[in-house]
C-alpha cells in the first residue's frame, strides 16, 4: 500500500484551511471505486467550505456597510447640532460687551499655558536622587527651588495634583471654594470634649492643601511673620541660631515688598520672589483702623519690631493673583535638569537601614515604589502628614508605635505639642453694600474683570484689618506680647456663603438657623487666641498611609484660654461701639437659638457657652515636631532640623575679611572651635524635617511666612552656604537695638 500526498486547500486571506483525510492507493481494480468515492467526498467538502466562506464574507460586508451608514448618519446629526450651537453662541456673543470676548481669550490663553507649564511634572521617576523632599507644600516647594540651585539632583514628591488644575487657586477671593474638594486632605478632628458642641459629632473640620503649594495654594494669602519676641524665645529655649536676628535675613531674602510706605523700611526688602502687597479689600478696613486708633492702639507695621497695635493687612498677592510657594518660587525652575517634581505621588514612609535614612517609599498609580536618596531625605509634608510619615517609619512615641506593631527606630515625642489659634466668628450686619457677598463674588462682571485685568473684588482675599492686643494677665507671656489677635474678614453671611462658603462642619440644624438669619451685607471680626496654653496631638489611626490620622486639638483645656477668649470678645464689642465704626451702624447677628446657649445674652456665662459650641481653629496649626536642643525632652529635631546624633569638633583657621558697607574693612585672623550639637536620637542620620511642624511655639501671626523662612534657612544649612550675607549686614547696621529684646 502506497501513501498519497494529502490534499490541502486554503484561503490565507480569510484564514480557512481544508485538508482531506489520508488517501491510500491499493493495487488492484477492486480499490478504484472506493478511491474515486473518497476523492468526490473531499471535493464536496472543499466546495461546501468555499460556499460557507462566501456567505461569511457577504455577512461581514453587510454589517460593515450598516456600521458605516450609522456613522455617517450620526456624523450628519452631530454636524447639525454643532452648527446649531455655534449659531446660538454667535447670537449670544453678539449681545455681550467686549470684556467677555477678552475674558474668553484669557481663559483659552491660561489653558494653553497650563498644558506647557505642567509638562515637567509627569517625567518618569529615577531610582535615586541626591535629595528627596516629601511634600510639595509651602516649605517643600521653596526648599526644592533652593536646593536645585546647583549640581545636586532633587526630587520633590507631592500627593496632590498641580495647582494649575484648579481654577480657584490663583483667585485670592476663592479660598473657600477649594475646601472639601480633591485638593483638600479633608481632615476632621476626633470628637472634642470642650468645644464643637454645635458641630456634627463634635468633630472639627481641618482643611489642609493636598495640591502643589499646599496651604500656600489654598489659604487667605495673609502675611504675618510673628513677633520679635517669638523667635528670641526660641533661641533662649535652646533653638540656637533661630533668634530674630538670625531669621530676619531669611525673611528679607524672600521678600519683594510693594507697599510704598514700607519699601524703605529696614525691616523689609525688595527683589525677592515673594511679593507682598497691601491687603486692603473693602471700605471696612479704614473704619477698623480708625476704631483701633480711637481705643488708643498705635498704628504699627505688623511685620516690624512692635508687637502690639493695629496695621493694614499685608498679603502675598502679586498682580491680583495668589503668590504661592509654587507660583512665586518653584514654577520658574521646573525645567532644571537636576530638579524633578512628581505629582500624584504619596510619600508613605522613610526607608531606614542601620540607623540611616536611605530613601522613601511612595505610592504612585496604585503601586508602591522605593526611591533612594544619595544624601538626605527631607520631610516637608506639614504639621499633620509629617508626624504621620515619621510614625509609620518607626520614629515616634514608642508605646504608640508598638500598639500598631511598628518597629521602633527612635522613641521621640512626634505628634505632641499641636497648637492652633482658636477663634469664634462675630458677625455684624450693616446697611451699606460694601463687603463681599456670594452674589458679588460669582457675578459674571466680577469674573470677567479678574480674567481680563486681574483687578476687582476677586483680586483681594477679603481680609481687612489686624489688631494685636494685650487684653489682660497671661502668666506665661511677656508683658509686651499680645494675647489676642483681632482679624477682620469682610464676608457677608448670606445664604450661599453659610451653606457653601468656608466650612466648619456645623450640624444641619445650626446651618438652617444661620440661613434664616442670613444677610446680604456685613463683616466678621474674629478674636484669635494668639498663644494657646492648650495643646493637642497627632496620632496614627492605622498603618495604612492613606488613612487619616487622629487629630486632637484639645481646645480650651485651661481656664486661662477661656478667659483670654472672653476678653477678646469684649475687645471686639468695644471696637464696634466706637464712634468710628458707628458710621456704618454695625449690628451683631446672633447665632444662638432654641436649645443652644439660653443663658442671659451677653453675660460671661452666655459667651462661655457660645465658645464651647461655636469656637473653632483658624488653620494656623504648628509645632508637632518641635525643635530644641539635644537635652530637651519635648524636642523632635535639633536646630539644624535634622535627626542625627553627632558631635562635631573642628579646628578652623581662616582669614576673615569684613566687607559689609556698614563697617570699615578689616582683616582678622581667628581660630575657633565649632561644636554642632544635634538632637539625641538613636542612630537616625540623613533625615530632616523642614516645615511649620518644627516651630517651637505658636507665633503672633500665622505659620505661612515662617514656613517659607524655615525652608530658606534650611536650604543654606543643607548646602553649607550662606546666601544672606548682605541682609545680615543690613540687619546689623540698621536695626541692631530693636530686635534683641
Amino acid at each position: 500500500m502506497e501513501a498519497l500526498t494529502p490534499v490541502k486547500i486554503s484561503n490565507d486571506s480569510e484564514g480557512v484551511t481544508v485538508t482531506s483525510s489520508k488517501i491510500t492507493k491499493i493495487k488492484g481494480n477492486e480499490s478504484i471505486m472506493s478511491y474515486l468515492k473518497e476523492k468526490c467526498d473531499v471535493e464536496k467538502d472543499i466546495k461546501m467550505a468555499e460556499v460557507n466562506l462566501r456567505k461569511e464574507k457577504l455577512k461581514l460586508e453587510r454589517e460593515r456597510f450598516e456600521m458605516e451608514r450609522e456613522e455617517r448618519k450620526q456624523k450628519i446629526e452631530n454636524d447639525k447640532q454643532q452648527q446649531f450651537l455655534l449659531m446660538e453662541l454667535i447670537k449670544a456673543m453678539i449681545r455681550l460687551p467686549p470684556m467677555f470676548f477678552m475674558a474668553l481669550q484669557a481663559v483659552l490663553t491660561n489653558y494653553v499655558t497650563q498644558l506647557g507649564n505642567d509638562r515637567p511634572l509627569y517625567r518618569p521617576l529615577c531610582p535615586s536622587y541626591d535629595y528627596i523632599i516629601v511634600g510639595g507644600g509651602t516649605s517643600g516647594a521653596v526648599l526644592a527651588s533652593r536646593l536645585s540651585d546647583g549640581q545636586d539632583s532633587v526630587l520633590l514628591v507631592e500627593a496632590g495634583r498641580s495647582d494649575l488644575e484648579n481654577d480657584n487657586v490663583p483667585v485670592p477671593a476663592y479660598a473657600g471654594n477649594i475646601q472639601q474638594t480633591q485638593d483638600d486632605w479633608n481632615y476632621f478632628s476626633v470628637p472634642q470634649q470642650r468645644t464643637g458642641l454645635a458641630m456634627q459629632n463634635r468633630r472639627e473640620y481641618w482643611p489642609r492643601g493636598k495640591i502643589l503649594g499646599g496651604c500656600s495654594s489654598t489659604g487667605l494669602s495673609s502675611h504675618h511673620r510673628g513677633s520679635v519676641i517669638d523667635y528670641n524665645e526660641w533661641a533662649a529655649e535652646g533653638a540656637t541660631g533661630w533668634s530674630y536676628r538670625d531669621v530676619l535675613p531669611y525673611f528679607l531674602k524672600s521678600e519683594d515688598m510693594q507697599i510704598p510706605a514700607l519699601v524703605q523700611s529696614p525691616f523689609h526688602s525688595t527683589g525677592g520672589p515673594l511679593t507682598i502687597t497691601n491687603g486692603y479689600s473693602t471700605p471696612v478696613q479704614p473704619f477698623f483702623e480708625a476704631a483701633a486708633s480711637e481705643l488708643q492702639f498705635p498704628r504699627i507695621d505688623c511685620n516690624g519690631p512692635d508687637s502690639i497695635g493695629s496695621c493694614p493687612m499685608q498679603s502675598n498677592i502679586k498682580d491680583g493673583t495668589r503668590c504661592s510657594s509654587v507660583s512665586c518660587f518653584l514654577r520658574r525652575y521646573l525645567d532644571r535638569p537636576n530638579l524633578q517634581v512628581s505629582v500624584h505621588t504619596h510619600g508613605s514612609k522613610v526607608i531606614i537601614r542601620d540607623g540611616r535614612a536611605v530613601g522613601v517609599e511612595v505610592i504612585k498609580n496604585e503601586r508602591r515604589l522605593q526611591i533612594f536618596a544619595n544624601k538626605e531625605v527631607i520631610l516637608s509634608a506639614g504639621i499633620i502628614n509629617t508626624p504621620q510619615i515619621l510614625m509609620l517609619s518607626g520614629i515616634g512615641p514608642a508605646s504608640h508605635l508598638r500598639r500598631f506593631g511598628i518597629p521602633v527606630e527612635s522613641d521621640l515625642p512626634v505628634g505632641n505639642n499641636l497648637q492652633d489659634q482658636l477663634t469664634i466668628l462675630m458677625h455684624y450686619t450693616i446697611d451699606a453694600n460694601i463687603t463681599y457677598s456670594s452674589e458679588r463674588l460669582s457675578s459674571p462682571a466680577s469674573i470677567a474683570e479678574w480674567l481680563v485685568s486681574k483687578t476687582g473684588i476677586l483680586s483681594r482675599a477679603g481680609a481687612d484689618g489686624t489688631l494685636m492686643a494685650r487684653t489682660g494677665p497671661s502668666p506665661n507671656l511677656p508683658l509686651n506680647y499680645p494675647d489676642i489677635w483681632v482679624f477682620g474678614l469682610s464676608y457677608a453671611s448670606d445664604k450661599e456663603t453659610v451653606e457653601n462658603g468656608f466650612k466648619f462642619n456645623f450640624r444641619p440644624d445650626v446651618i438652617r438657623n444661620q440661613v434664616r438669619n442670613a444677610d446680604s451685607s456685613g463683616f466678621n471680626l474674629l478674636p484669635l487666641l494668639v498663644r494657646p496654653e492648650s495643646k493637642g496631638t497627632i496620632r496614627l489611626s492605622s498603618t495604612n498611609p492613606r488613612a487619616a490620622p487622629l487629630i486632637n486639638p484639645n481646645h480650651l483645656a485651661t481656664t486661662n484660654d477661656v478667659n483670654t477668649m472672653l476678653r477678646g470678645i469684649r475687645l471686639i464689642q468695644r471696637l464696634v461701639a466706637t464712634q468710628s465704626f458707628g458710621e456704618i451702624k454695625p449690628r451683631f447677628l446672633r447665632r444662638d437659638f432654641g436649645g443652644i446657649c439660653q443663658q442671659q445674652f451677653d453675660t460671661d456665662e452666655y459667651w462661655r457657652c457660645m465658645l464651647h459650641h461655636f469656637s473653632h481653629h483658624i488653620y494656623h496649626a504648628c509645632c508637632t515636631n518641635r525643635m530644641g536642643n539635644r537635652n530637651d525632652p519635648s524636642a523632635v529635631v535639633d536646630p539644624e532640623l535634622r535627626y542625627d546624633h553627632n558631635i562635631k569638633l573642628n579646628i578652623v583657621t581662616n582669614v576673615k575679611i569684613n566687607t559689609c558697607s556698614c563697617k570699615s574693612t578689616t582683616v582678622e585672623f581667628e581660630i575657633k572651635i565649632v561644636v554642632c550639637l544635634y538632637l539625641r536620637v538613636k542612630g537616625i542620620q540623613n533625615l530632616r524635617v523642614v516645615d511649620a511642624s518644627v516651630m517651637r511655639n505658636q507665633i503672633a501671626g500665622d505659620p505661612h511666612a515662617p514656613a517659607i523662612m524655615i525652608a530658606e534657612k534650611a536650604a543654606d544649612m543643607i548646602r553649607g552656604v550662606d546666601t544672606v550675607g548682605k541682609w545680615r549686614c543690613h540687619v546689623d547696621r540698621a536695626i541692631p537695638g530693636r530686635i534683641s529684646k
